[in-house]
């Protein structure tokens, strides 16, 4: 079982396009699980429209004792997000602020503040069909969306010994909810379009995953000839490139709709073409491992 991660350096790239179609021509085949991990803006489900089942995503919020807090300041102090306001018999706690890194309850001494929880997000799955989906999806409110890409990666791990092949859809960018995705994947494909914006923020992924050291290849959406930039780019600096799909307005149309590109033969070669490359750079890099 592999792990691929579907990333872009910017938002409507095609990085979701490209993740949907290559899941749902992969599961004619192989047993493919797709992971949604747009937290903040889900909608692989808009393309399959399931019958989905839904668990609340719960993360740790701090539970006051006023009993015994003697408003000794302590807690507010430590609380590098500001989320905790102490004054002399007053306490205020904004929930909306707090990261949930435990700090405050590590740092009273008098025992005054202990576990709690709160929804952040739901989690949405079905594991019937196929491709089988699993899609996080942020609370209105809610600024935690590393935490729910976090608490939805631990489900899909929790039934990872199904499928054959995970295939992530991840957020847009170089943040830390993008980072939080490619956390324990195989390969990273970065999904860029030719345009000066999209050459701009596919350099920043290229360095970011550069100095995370991860694996990565490119593969080239709405791809013409109007700005070889980005293509001359990866071949100057041996980055290689493992499909693309020509700029189409036919394929904007179905896309659109809400309809899957992948009845157009080009666009189903490319996309068997890019998953063989996957498969055979992440062999590759097992042995050399292996022999090292």
């Amino acid at each position: 079982m592999y792990k691929i991660a579907f990333v872009s350096g910017k938002g409507g790239t095609g990085k979701t396009t490209v993740a949907v179609n290559l899941a749902k021509f992969l599961s004619i085949n192989i047993r493919v699980l797709l992971v949604d991990l747009d937290v903040e803006e889900p909608n692989d489900n808009i393309f399959f429209n399931y019958n989905i089942t839904t668990d609340g995503a719960f993360y740790y919020r701090p539970t006051f004792d006023l009993e015994k807090c003697t408003y000794c300041l302590e807690c507010s102090k430590k609380c590098q997000f500001g989320a905790i306001a102490v004054a002399p018999n007053f306490l205020n706690f904004f929930e909306e602020l707090c990261h949930g890194c435990t700090a405050c309850k590590y740092i009273c001494q008098y025992k005054a503040i202990s576990d709690g929880e709160r929804e952040i997000g739901k989690i949405n799955y079905n594991l019937a069909n196929s491709p089988s989906l699993i899609s996080g999806c942020l609370n209105y409110g809610s600024t935690l969306s590393t935490a729910l890409i976090r608490k939805t990666k631990e489900y899909a791990d929790r039934n990872k010994d199904n499928f054959d092949l995970l295939i992530y859809d991840c957020p847009p960018g170089n943040s830390c909810p993008a980072i939080e995705s490619i956390k324990g994947v195989d390969m990273v494909v970065i999904v860029a379009e030719p345009t000066p914006f999209g050459f701009h923020d596919f350099k920043i992924m290229e360095k970011t995953l550069k100095k995370l050291d991860k694996n990565f290849l490119i593969f080239i959406n709405k791809d013409d000839s109007s700005f070889p930039d980005l293509r001359n780019y990866c071949l100057f600096n041996n980055l290689k490139i493992i499909g693309n799909i020509k700029y189409s307005k036919n394929i904007s149309k179905q896309y659109s709709k809400g309809e899957f590109i992948i009845n157009t033969t080009e666009v189903a070669e490319q996309l068997y073409n890019a998953y063989v490359n996957i498969m055979n750079n992440i062999e590759r890099r097992i042995e050399r491992n292996i022999n090292c």
